[in-house]
């Protein structure tokens, strides 16, 4: 009994000019996406090395009291009051939640329970125009740019015996960039590490 083109099977040749199809409109998806073709983008040759080339770049490191050493893996950072138009909010309350729920968001499998540390908050008095009345509560508002950073350590937290252990550590800081804060800078040498930190591998 004679078969449809659907069912008879593909020869070796309809196969590849189907995966050709596949590939070709992979990468025209992938065009869509990142606006170049990285086969033609500009190369430069390292010669011959001697050390892997994707081993960790140099990065942020913290030097706790105890010897730890603590290294920056992922960095996420935003304008805590982006958005906000006008006014104040009366506390601070609701930009600790959304740090803390925009780490678990980003890292699930490590935000779960961010360590948060204790920022400097300002204070001030404020009138929105000269004769007008202050704002009815005082001014409190957190430094300006959140971080959320990932803090990695070659030496494991101790439930087991994996290559890495890491903590997802939050803290805001008034400009873009690694912290130099001496207060958050102290704060991170003082984090309970074997308390916050769970397991990983690289």
């Amino acid at each position: 009994m004679p078969t449809s083109n659907d069912e008879r099977p593909q020869t070796r040749f309809e196969r590849a000019q189907a995966e050709v199809r596949r590939f070709q409109e992979e990468q025209d998806r992938f065009l869509g996406m990142v606006g170049f073709d990285w086969r033609s983008s500009p190369r430069m040759d390292h010669g011959e090395i001697l050390t892997h080339p994707l081993n960790r770049p140099a990065s942020m490191q913290v030097t706790q009291r105890d010897g730890r050493v603590l290294t920056l893996s992922e960095l996420h950072q935003y304008f805590v009051y982006q958005g906000t138009l006008c006014g104040v909010p009366p506390t601070p309350e609701g930009d600790l939640v959304t740090a803390v729920k925009t780490a678990q968001r980003l890292f699930p499998t490590l935000g779960q329970r961010p360590v948060v540390l204790e920022p400097t908050f300002h204070t001030a008095t404020f009138e929105t125009q000269p004769g007008r009345k202050p704002f009815p509560y005082p001014l409190i508002w957190l430094p300006k740019i959140c971080t959320i950073a990932v803090l990695d350590s070659t030496a494991p937290a101790p439930t087991s015996t994996p290559l890495y252990s890491s903590a997802v550590v939050i803290w805001f800081q008034e400009s873009y960039g690694m912290a130099t804060d001496p207060q958050i800078l102290e704060q991170l040498r003082d984090i309970e590490w074997d308390r916050h930190a769970v397991d990983t591998t690289p």
